[in-house]
């Protein structure tokens, strides 16, 4: 057996302890040094200047530009224009609508198509359950409650109707009657749209189904069922669903109606209770003023009208919510006096996070309102300021992006989110769409 040298040796024992791998006839090992940790950057610290302007003229800003960025834009000539934008075709587009036009968009900016509609200061905008969008005109608002003549009457100066494909009709003035409730409530003029393209209003001459086209589809003053009668005039309220039947809700009383008007079933309802379609489910809603309060109640109906109330927790969850959802069992509810989000555990009333405007921020006059938030399927929820800055939250209260404004004037920004990768912000005569990348 060859001898190893001294010299030869040593420098093998070194090599060992420079290598951090010391075998196991080394003398000892020697401990690793510490490595820095890279520091992590706040993504909402990257920001991005989107180009467009607000009424001071300062720029829109995107915060987490490394994880978002602006898809499209788009802005009309007329810096007074206010834009409305609801999802068609199934979210595969958008209807946009303004005092004198409505547009459809992709989901990449370019206009399919454009038509001119004349649309009054004050008007009521509903969409109907095949997704038309109706715009009922009540005045310019020049005189007193604009479209009153008469107590319980009102006259609507017109009607704007546009469907998904474009189609776009005028339909003529008509007097609609105003409801109240048992305390006197003005509940305002019953109206709905069906699944067929069919505008329906509780007018002075009974209740109308009026087709696409503008003419009178069917009218009747009186439904009869099951030997009892039931006034028009005395319908407090109108919802359609997504299956073609129409509902009409009396005071303890509510009947389904088939697309021609022919009574199909009736059952009694709660007469202090507010009652709505949803996926086929039917849902009421109570409000305590002294609690300021909301309290939702969800019913399976059968063919004959048997309401029976649903048990399963998701879907009470899901229907019977005071708020959109995160979609693991939170509720969100955004306070206007505190300006503060919370998300709190639908079953226990715990608060999983909360979120709340710095007081420089409210010392400035910037505001939140709950009737800006909107939540997307992936349970994320989207609020706006009164500035126009809209903030967006993922379930966890982590922050996923915000665009920021300083609008002088109140300026709430519309949100629609698409998806949970694309939401499009409305806010004066500009449209952005913001889109997550990564």
């Amino acid at each position: 057996m060859k001898r190893i040298g001294t010299a030869w040796l040593i420098v093998v024992v070194m090599f060992s302890l420079l290598s951090g791998t010391c075998t196991a006839t080394a003398a000892a090992a020697v401990k690793k040094a510490p490595q820095a940790k890279l520091a992590q950057v706040d993504p909402m610290t990257v920001t991005k200047k989107l180009g467009i302007k607000d009424d001071r003229g300062g720029d829109w800003i995107l915060k987490n530009a490394k994880q978002y960025r602006l898809k499209w834009s788009y802005e009309d000539a007329n810096p007074y224009q206010m834009f409305e934008g609801a999802v068609i075709n199934g979210g595969r587009g958008l209807l946009v609508t303004s005092f004198d036009s409505a547009t459809t968009f992709d989901l990449s900016g370019n206009v399919l198509w454009s038509t001119p509609v004349q649309i009054d200061i004050n008007h009521t905008r509903i969409v109907g359950a095949d997704g038309t969008v109706y715009f009922l005109n009540e005045g310019d608002g020049h005189a007193g409650l604009a479209g009153e003549t008469a107590e319980g009457i009102q006259t609507l100066s017109g009607i704007e109707r546009i469907d998904v494909q474009g189609n776009h009709a005028s339909m003529p003035a008509v007097s609609v009657h105003r409801v109240t409730d048992q305390g006197g409530f003005d509940l305002g003029y019953p109206h709905a749209g069906d699944a067929g393209g069919n505008l329906l209003l509780l007018t002075t001459e009974g209740l109308v189904s009026y087709k696409p086209d503008g003419t009178v589809g069917w009218q009747s003053s009186r439904f009869d069922y099951d030997s009892r009668s039931y006034e028009a005039a005395s319908i407090r309220d109108i919802f359609c669903d997504a299956k073609g039947y129409t509902y009409l809700r009396f005071e303890s009383a509510l009947l389904q109606l088939d697309r021609k008007g022919a009574v199909q079933w009736s059952a009694a309802v709660r007469p202090e209770a507010g009652y709505f379609m949803t996926d086929g489910y039917l849902i009421s809603h109570t409000f305590d003023i002294k609690t300021y309060t909301h309290t939702y109640k969800a019913y399976s109906v059968d063919q004959r009208g048997k309401l029976s109330p649903l048990t399963d927790r998701k879907l009470l969850y899901r229907y019977t919510s005071d708020g959109p959802i995160d979609q693991s069992g939170g509720v969100y509810a955004l306070d206007d006096n505190t300006n503060e989000l919370t998300d709190r555990n639908w079953g226990t009333g715990q608060v999983k996070w909360s979120f709340k405007l710095s007081k420089a921020d409210r010392a400035k006059g910037i505001g939140l309102a709950s009737f800006t938030m909107r939540s997307d399927r992936a349970g994320n929820v989207y609020f706006s300021a009164n500035v126009g800055t809209v903030y967006s939250f993922d379930p966890t209260g982590k922050p996923r992006f915000a665009v920021a404004m300083s609008n002088k004037t109140i300026a709430y920004s519309g949100i629609v989110p698409v998806s949970d990768k694309l939401t499009v912000i409305f806010n004066g005569n500009h449209i952005a769409c913001i889109e997550k990348i990564a």
